[in-house]
């Protein structure tokens, strides 16, 4: 993974701030609150609760930093993190208001749709895990609706490398799917 600016990749940050350097959390802070807001954003919750979530993140981290056995899966802890305790807030909401409070996210699809969608999911995500991490992670953050500069800031990419990255991340994965066999989904990409 390419540094960013400052020169400290995610797991050196991680590491510096293991051993206690305040200067380390405050960029590890800086640079992925940016994107833990646009997972909050995803998932269409308010200021005050994204705000407690992204709190509540920063917060585990402490807790529970020294836990990650792969300091360059840092992003993937922090993607985990976040979107378990927005869907914990979410269903806490729903359970409240005793209703659906999300009703654009019921799917009121056929079964059928349902079942294709899955199966097609499965099999893109099958063909994700053959990219590499950086890649896989690229694609993910942009289907999650991230900008080039959320995925800048995250991955610790120039912003000018973001756009042709991804076209040959997509191309491997076109690739990948072609050699699965599953051509229909190659062409739709």
């Amino acid at each position: 993974m390419v540094s960013p600016p400052d020169g400290r990749c995610p797991a050196e940050l991680l590491a510096a701030v293991r051993a206690g350097d305040e200067l380390a959390w405050v960029q590890l802070v800086d640079r992925y609150t940016v994107f833990l807001w646009s997972v909050c954003r995803s998932f269409r919750l308010g200021r005050a609760a994204a705000e407690d979530i992204i709190q509540t993140v920063w917060l585990r981290l402490l807790e529970r930093g020294h836990t990650i056995r792969d300091p360059g899966a840092l992003t993937a802890w922090l993607i985990t993190t976040a979107r378990r305790e927005c869907l914990r807030v979410v269903e806490a909401q729903r359970r409240t208001a005793g209703e659906d409070l999300l009703p654009e996210l019921v799917d009121h699809r056929a079964p059928e749709d349902a079942s294709l969608r899955a199966a097609r999911d499965r099999v893109l995500w099958r063909a994700c895990q053959q990219l590499s991490e950086r890649d896989a992670q690229l694609l993910i953050l942009l289907a999650r609706g991230l900008s080039y500069d959320e995925v800048a800031a995250v991955l610790g990419l120039p912003l000018g490398s973001i756009g042709p990255t991804r076209i040959r991340a997509m191309r491997k994965l076109r690739a990948e799917l072609a050699r699965s066999e599953i051509h229909t989904l190659a062409d739709a990409l």
